[in-house]
């Protein structure tokens, strides 16, 4: 063997190790417990990532399944790393996740290439994976249950506990949105019955007489998008107290939608690349430190060129107390829970973690290069190279893309995803060589 065959080989060897030791030291984990449990553990790797975004995304991840939580204490339900690696235990009893709705998320796992369900997963595929709710149902499935995923916005308020009593009920208009299109949106504050908070958003593509929210201060105007987060209270063994936050987005006639039209709401921070806002991962990245602050109420401003409120006596009440209430003062309480909770799981403050989530994200959907598809499989780059090589040389069926990639020409994630399996055999082949 030459040198250089040897080195291929000795590299070779070194990246298959790594999938190989993940699992081992993975079953060796789970077999600290009781046989009967096994089924119950889970673990998240963030070996496919590069070395340096590694610690970002178990932190990411970390919060990421949090959130997709119905748990309240937070210890027990946050990923616990195994052997100073890059492996991260998580038990689905204490995330309250059924262990069906895992098996239904996991059966959309495009890196496992056999028919056994994985006991390894990636994080930064998982953390796409719950973040868009258009793309798949896993995020609602294992925060609801999947026999409980809200079908409207009146299901996710009551399964949260928001009350529907409109005596205690604040908001205001809102002027100079950086969301709405139309600049212009309805805000509305709700109690819960669980210490924790609501917040509602109605839009509209257009203003008009009928969907102008200032010429119907009581809240009687068309709209046809809604926006709600939820703040799920969450607390530590350490005495800590926050929240992190459950959302969805709903047309005018309050039915869920997945993603909301561009035409009418717009995804500043393009999540996944696309200027639509999608549940739940444009929300995250939007709402970097929880609820935001209103720019302008409306209103307030109206009122203050000399404008008066004129209505029956209740009305007005009503209209005054809604309107004109310190609803900042709301927004800080509930951006202190947000700041706890996202402090506690990750050890960042929220606007570093939603940049880290931003930045994971946005990885995990570039184009894959040879360099990096070589890293997910376990191989050095020059050995998938041959073996995608021997691959088509046998069957002269390689699609264009995985060809390309041998090229050095990177791919769409998104076809990666088909892809993988094919290269998987692809390079178990060459090896049997």
């Amino acid at each position: 063997m030459t040198p250089a065959l040897l080195m291929l080989s000795l590299l070779a060897a070194a990246s298959s190790d790594t999938a190989a030791s993940e699992a081992a030291v993975a079953r060796a984990d789970r077999g600290r417990f009781a046989p009967a449990e096994w089924g119950y553990y889970y673990y998240l790797s963030t070996s496919a990532a590069p070395p340096s975004l590694r610690p970002a995304l178990a932190r990411t991840a970390a919060f990421v399944v949090a959130s997709a939580s119905r748990a309240v204490v937070l210890e027990p339900h946050l990923p616990a790393r195994v052997e100073n690696g890059d492996l991260y235990r998580i038990d689905l009893r204490a995330l309250e996740w059924d262990w069906r709705d895992w098996r239904r998320v996991l059966a959309r796992y495009p890196y496992a290439p056999h028919t056994e369900l994985p006991l390894i997963v990636r994080a930064d595929w998982l953390l796409v994976e719950l973040t868009d709710a258009f793309a798949a149902d896993s995020y609602y499935r294992l925060l609801y249950g999947g026999q409980n995923i809200p079908a409207t916005r009146d299901d996710f308020l009551k399964f949260w506990g928001v009350s529907s009593d409109t005596d205690f009920r604040i908001g205001l208009i809102e002027g100079q949105s950086g969301v709405a299109l139309a600049k212009i949106r309805w805000i509305e504050n709700r109690p819960t019955v669980n210490r924790g908070y609501a917040w509602g958003t109605r839009d509209s593509a257009r203003i008009d007489a009928a969907a102008d929210p200032l010429e119907r201060p009581d809240g009687q105007f068309q709209h046809q998008a809604e926006e709600w987060i939820v703040g799920i209270p969450k607390w530590s063994q350490t005495g800590t107290r926050g929240t992190l936050q459950a959302y969805l987005l709903a047309n005018g006639q309050g039915v869920r939608q997945d993603r909301a039209p561009a035409d009418i709401v717009a995804d500043q921070t393009r999540f996944r690349g696309t200027p639509e806002i999608r549940t739940c991962g444009s929300c995250m990245q939007c709402h970097v430190a929880g609820i935001k602050g209103p720019k302008v109420n409306e209103l307030r401003a109206t009122i203050a060129t000399g404008v008066d409120l004129y209505a029956d006596r209740s009305t007005q009440e009503a209209l005054e107390r809604f309107h004109l209430a310190d609803v900042e003062k709301e927004v800080r309480r509930n951006r202190e829970d947000y700041a706890a909770a996202v402090q506690f799981i990750t050890g960042q403050p929220p606007e570093q973690n939603a940049a880290e989530l931003k930045q994971c994200l946005d990885w995990y959907d570039r184009d894959v290069s040879l360099e990096q598809a070589a890293r997910e499989l376990g191989a050095a780059p020059d050995e998938l190279r041959r073996a995608l090589a021997l691959a088509s040389a046998r069957t002269g069926a390689l699609g264009a893309r995985l060809s390309a990639l041998a090229h050095d020409r990177p791919m769409p994630r998104s076809v990666w995803e088909g892809a993988f399996a094919e290269a998987y055999i692809a390079l178990r082949a060459w090896r049997k060589l």
